[in-house]
């Protein structure tokens, strides 16, 4: 019987930490609860504002390449993919990260990051057309929105 208690515990010690929250993401996700879930889902000025501090922390860590032409492109292939989101209360903005790392990033609010890495290795138009219809799936549908609101739900759960 004690060995059946003993399993039980090492179980439920296991179980159990697997719901541990790091000190600094359950603050995060509290902050993002209060900001976007205050009884009702994101508004889109929220949503923005939110997407506006990641990309200034995404630009922290690198910056723009400044290549007006390659911009352009890459801005004149995402407008046409995001015109079919139907979100057109978002305005899009596309960049190139200058970095040779290989990447590409989708902030909330429609702040959409390709790296110059990524770019150098796609061979035609209908490459970048998929990387870029990818990272705007995520802002269309606003998984990252959810994700927040899916954590600070599982953190409040857990914490009261």
């Amino acid at each position: 019987m004690r060995h059946i208690s003993n399993y039980l515990w090492l179980y439920i010690f296991i179980f159990s930490s697997g719901f541990a929250v790091s000190a600094q993401a359950q603050e995060f996700r509290q902050r993002a609860h209060h900001i976007f879930w205050k009884n009702q889902e994101a508004g889109t000025e929220r949503e923005i504002d939110f997407g506006r501090g990641v990309s200034a922390k995404i630009l922290g860590k690198y910056p723009l390449l400044r290549d007006e032409k390659k911009v352009r492109y890459i801005s004149r292939v995402g407008t046409g993919i995001s015109a079919q989101l139907g979100r057109p209360e978002i305005r899009y903005y596309f960049g190139i990260l200058d970095t040779e790392e290989i990447n590409a990033f989708a902030a909330p609010g429609g702040y959409v990051f390709i790296t110059h890495g990524a770019l150098k290795l796609m061979r035609n138009e209908a490459q970048l057309a998929g990387v870029l219809a990818h990272e705007l799936a995520h802002i269309g549908q606003k998984h990252i929105i959810r994700k927040l609101k899916l954590q600070s739900t599982d953190t409040s759960m857990t914490s009261g």
